[in-house]
């Protein structure tokens, strides 16, 4: 009961803040499970059939009916010729796209082999993240781990919170994810957002193998690369010790896990090392240590001290997780 509560709640969640999103997320999640069914024949392959009989059956119908207007059963005539008429033009229809409908009916297949091949690993990942984090990823075609509506997670994290504040400066630029955990938003961060690559940098180790199995399952997915690196490292200690240079940094909800002088440090060497940055605080950490490093306002500050200029924010009031993107002075 609790579990359903939670599931209505985030529904209710995602609905306040984009109703179009979360129509477009329910739809998404709703025919990618038909796919994945036993009744994904008659759902998918033969749809396009029946959308085309309805649609010539009501055409033919209304066009018989108004050129037997001298006849007084014409209703009866306009529809048996309608039907025969529209039957003969699906048949010559189907014939003319068989291969077309051969090519659907392959995707269907190929969506149900890969959801058997990656129920192992599915799994595999569900007890790490269990372990260590809750969280949740979407693959897109049904294929999910928990709630996809969930804005604290995952896709619904993505789709309803971030997504809108990052596709314009994303599209076609390099991006360095920090504290990276299950890697699913950086998948997202290319999938969706468009963006040339993702190297991500996660401490724990088996939090990266996660990544890496999200990677392998989202690439057959799609059926394409995902060009996306992970680097098994200290966050500190990768932004301390390593040359590079990126557009974009981002931290969702990981930058509190350092040292205060730790955080400012490491804002003072990304102004340098990147184009621009992306920070999620969390207005809901129970550890009191981490309470004042996740607040919005304080890592606000802490950024624009250190060289940075805030160009947008998103600090919704349901939205426990505010975020805001800035703007390198030094490297532009």
């Amino acid at each position: 009961m609790i579990k359903i509560l939670n599931v209505f709640k985030a529904f209710v969640n995602c609905l306040v803040i984009s109703p179009l999103k979360t129509i477009n997320i329910l739809f998404d999640l709703i025919i990618g499970k038909v796919k994945i069914s036993k009744i994904s024949f008659i759902a998918n392959n033969y749809f396009l059939i029946s959308y085309h009989f309805l649609g010539n059956l009501i055409l033919t119908y209304i066009l018989f009916y108004l050129f037997l207007y001298k006849i007084d059963n014409r209703s009866e005539l306009a529809l048996i010729y309608s039907f025969i008429i529209s039957l003969l033009l699906v048949f010559f229809s189907y014939l003319k796209k068989k291969k077309h409908f051969k090519l659907r009916s392959n995707k269907n297949n190929l969506i149900k082999s890969n959801y058997n091949k990656f129920y192992d690993k599915l799994n595999e990942a569900k007890i790490v993240m269990s372990n260590r984090y809750k969280s949740t990823a979407y693959f897109y075609n049904g294929l999910t781990i928990g709630n996809p509506l969930n804005i604290n997670h995952g896709y619904g994290r993505w789709k309803i919170i971030i997504e809108n504040k990052l596709i314009s400066t994303l599209e076609n630029k390099s991006v360095i994810d920090f504290g990276s955990n299950n890697c699913i938003l950086p998948i997202y961060m290319l999938t969706e957002g468009k963006a040339k690559n993702v190297d991500c940098v996660e401490l724990f180790d088996d939090l990266c193998e996660v990544g890496k199995s999200f990677k392998y399952i989202m690439e057959a997915q799609l059926n394409k690369p995902i060009n996306m690196k992970i680097i098994n490292d200290n966050m500190y200690n990768y932004i301390k010790t390593k040359n590079f240079n990126y557009d974009l940094a981002t931290f969702f909800c990981s930058l509190y896990y350092l040292e205060e002088s730790q955080i400012i440090e490491c804002i003072d060497i990304l102004s340098k090392k990147v184009k621009f940055l992306l920070i999620q605080s969390n207005l809901q950490t129970t550890v009191t240590d981490r309470s004042q490093k996740s607040n919005y306002e304080f890592l606000k500050k802490i950024v624009e001290s250190n060289n940075f200029k805030i160009i947008d924010s998103y600090n919704y009031k349901i939205n426990p997780r505010p975020l805001f993107l800035a703007k390198s002075k030094i490297n532009e």
